[in-house]
């Protein structure tokens, strides 16, 4: 089928009206000062969306509603409170920040395995169910609630928490399926300082020996 309209290295060829074709290495959108704003290229296959020289613009990809509001907002810099008030999802490419949530949603993050079965939510919600529980997906394996600070690991496998020090051997760990924790060695820290959990049991064993012979003699 022959293109209604082409573009190509050398002509701007017209065929009908109705329909659009462009076949081009590179198409430009450019602003009255003959700036680049946009870019569409054939050979990359992207789309590139460039800054205005004068820096007072805020170049990006946005997503409106109905009531014009950009809801979705991938843009270079940073905006304001109000700007954002009624944003949902923004991508901050100057400082990378992704937030979601606001305007009335709350923001989630949720993670699939290759099944498409949901393994981790991280919900910003402050609604629960009918039973007072936080709303998280049921078949994740780990659920967080920022809002309601519940934090829940396991499921079927049970949860598992380690905490590793700097040569990564693991110094706090806690088995949910067997209920167990082991911990190499805790400081306490208290109005005296700070102290090794070891070295404190061995003061307490050392003051009861003494206090056996005490007793004994």
């Amino acid at each position: 089928m022959a293109s209604d309209i082409l573009l190509d290295d050398s002509a701007l060829h017209l065929q009908a009206d109705q329909r659009v074709s462009v076949a081009a290495k590179t198409v430009d959108f450019r602003s009255a000062s003959n700036e680049p704003s946009v870019r569409v290229s054939t050979i990359a296959g992207q789309i590139s969306i460039y800054t205005p020289g004068d820096g007072n613009h805020e170049s990006g990809l946005f997503l409106r509603d109905d009531r014009g509001a950009p809801v979705v907002r991938i843009a270079h810099r940073g905006v304001d409170a109000d700007e954002l008030a009624l944003t949902r999802v923004f991508l901050d490419g100057a400082h990378g920040n992704l937030t979601l949530g606001g305007d009335g949603a709350d923001g989630d993050v949720l993670l699939r395995d290759q099944n498409g079965a949901i393994t981790a939510h991280i919900s910003g919600a402050t609604a629960r169910d009918a039973n007072a529980h936080q709303v998280a997906h049921p078949s994740a394996k780990l659920q967080l609630n920022a809002v309601l600070g519940l934090y829940n690991f396991g499921g079927v496998m049970g949860g598992r928490l380690s905490v590793n020090d700097r040569e990564n051997k693991p110094t706090v760990q806690i088995d949910g399926a067997r209920g167990l924790g082991t911990f190499r060695d805790i400081r306490l820290s208290g109005d005296d300082g700070v102290h090794s959990l070891k070295a404190e049991i061995k003061e307490l064993k050392q003051a009861i020996a003494a206090l056996q012979a005490r007793l004994g003699g």
